[in-house]
């Protein structure tokens, strides 16, 4: 993180933004660690397919 970090701001870049499964709670722990809070939530529904 530090080094995306480093490189955005020498890009100009005053945010990052990305997507990980909400399943994934390593992903999610690890990235609230870093000061990442919840930014989007998308939600899905499985549809059962009718023949």
């Amino acid at each position: 993180m530090c080094h995306v970090e480093q490189r955005a701001a020498c890009e100009g870049i005053d945010e990052i933004a990305m997507g990980i499964w909400a399943a994934n709670l390593d992903a999610r722990h690890f990235f609230g660690s870093q000061g990442c809070v919840p930014y989007n939530i998308a939600l899905c529904k499985k549809l059962v397919r009718v023949s």
